[in-house]
C-alpha cells in the first residue's frame, strides 16, 4: 500500500511538482504554492495548511482520472501517442476545475508559455463541490482527532416500553481517522440516558413492596466502541455517514415515595406560618451489573466555523440478553470540535 502511495505521489509531483519556498501568492503575499504544470502554480484562497493542499490534490487526482480516462502513474500505458496527449489534457483541466472548486488560485509565472487548447474533446464538467467561503468557514476538511458532546432525546422500544417512558439522554466521545485516504473511523464514547417509570410499572412495584410508590426511574449509562464509515458525497461543507459497534451498560432502578414533615415554619415572600414540606424516600433500590449491548445508526453532519461543526443522529440500541427485545433509539444533536 505504501509503495502504491509512494507511486502516486511521485506521478503527481511531475505533473505538479512543489513551487519553490520563493514562490508568491497574486498580491505578493508568501503563500505555500504547487506547480501545475510548466509555469502554472496553486495558490490556496483561503490559507489552507500544506498538508490540506496535498489532501485536495489527491482527491482531486482522482476525480480527474475517473472524467479523463488517464493514469499519471502509467501515462502511456495501452495508448497511443495522440491519444494519450489528448487525454493528457483532460486530466490537466479536470485538475484545474477541481481546485478551483476547491478554494485554490491557478496563476501563471510571466513569460510562462500557456498550454496548448484542447479543440477536439470539450473541457471536464467542474465537480460539484463544496465551495468554502473566503474566509475559509464552512468546510468540515480532515481531522484525524476530534472530540464531540451531544444530547437529545431517547424512544423507548420492545419490552422496556410497558414499563418506562420515553427520556433524554447525553454523550461525550472521541473519533479518530487513522488516514485522510480511508473513510475509516473508530468512535469511542460514553453515554448517560434516563427514563421515568409507567404508571403501571409504579402501580406493579407498590403491590411488590406492600407500600405507596410515587414515582419511579431509570438510569442507563455506560460506553461503547464503534465504527464510522463516511459515505461518499460531493460537499466540503456536509456529510453524511454510518456507524455501529458494542458497548456495556449499567442500570440503575429507583421507586420513591413522597412524605410530608410538619407542623414547620413555612416563610413566603410576605409572612411567614406553619405548614408542611414534602420529601422523598427511595422504597426501592437496585443496579444491575455490567450489560453487554450493540449498536447501529446513521449520522449527518454539517460545517460551522472551522474546525468545529455540528451533527445529528439516530441510532439502535438493544442490550442483551438478546433473546428479549430490550432496546430504545436515542436521536440526539451534538458539536464536533
Amino acid at each position: 500500500m505504501r509503495g502504491i502511495s509512494r507511486a502516486v505521489s511521485a506521478a503527481l509531483t511531475l505533473l505538479l511538482p512543489i513551487a519553490p519556498a520563493a514562490a508568491q501568492a497574486p498580491g505578493g503575499s508568501a503563500a505555500p504554492a504547487a506547480a501545475f504544470g510548466q509555469g502554472v502554480y496553486i495558490y490556496p484562497r483561503n490559507g489552507q495548511s500544506e498538508q490540506q493542499l496535498w489532501s485536495d490534490r489527491y482527491a482531486c487526482d482522482a476525480w480527474s482520472r475517473t472524467q479523463s480516462g488517464f493514469d499519471p502513474v502509467h501515462p502511456d500505458s495501452g495508448t497511443a501517442g495522440a491519444e494519450a496527449a489528448t487525454r493528457r489534457e483532460q486530466y490537466r483541466k479536470a485538475m484545474t476545475a477541481c481546485l478551483d472548486a476547491k478554494g485554490y488560485s491557478i496563476a501563471a509565472q510571466a513569460g510562462a508559455t500557456p498550454a496548448p487548447a484542447e479543440a477536439a474533446a470539450p473541457a471536464a464538467p467542474a465537480p460539484q463541490a463544496y465551495v468554502r467561503p473566503a474566509n475559509g468557514a464552512a468546510d468540515l476538511g480532515y481531522h484525524a482527532l476530534t472530540g464531540w458532546i451531544s444530547a437529545g432525546y431517547s424512544i423507548t422500544y420492545g419490552s422496556l416500553k410497558p414499563t418506562l417512558n420515553d427520556g433524554g439522554n447525553a454523550q461525550i466521545g472521541i473519533t479518530w481517522f487513522p488516514t485522510p485516504w480511508l473513510p475509516v473511523g473508530l468512535r469511542i464514547e460514553g453515554s448517560y440516558s434516563r427514563f421515568s417509570e409507567t404508571l403501571a410499572a409504579d402501580s406493579q412495584e407498590a403491590t411488590a413492596l406492600g407500600t405507596t410508590v410515587d414515582y419511579g426511574r431509570q438510569s442507563l449509562y455506560g460506553g461503547d466502541a464503534d465504527v464510522q464509515l463516511d459515505l461518499a458525497h460531493r460537499s466540503a461543507g456536509f456529510k453524511m455517514y454510518l456507524f455501529g459497534g458494542g458497548g456495556w451498560y449499567r442500570n440503575t432502578t429507583d421507586f420513591r415515595q413522597v412524605q410530608w414533615s410538619g407542623p414547620a415554619l413555612v416563610c413566603g415572600y410576605y409572612t411567614c406560618g406553619y405548614g408542611y414540606l414534602p420529601y422523598e424516600i427511595t422504597v426501592a433500590h437496585s443496579t444491575t451489573p455490567w450489560i453487554k449491548s450493540w449498536n447501529a445508526g446513521f449520522g449527518m453532519e454539517f460545517a460551522l466555523t472551522r474546525p468545529s461543526s455540528f451533527f445529528i443522529e439516530a441510532r439502535y440500541v438493544r442490550l442483551a440478553p438478546y433473546a428479549v427485545n430490550t432496546a430504545y433509539v436515542p436521536i440526539s444533536i451534538g458539536l464536533r470540535f
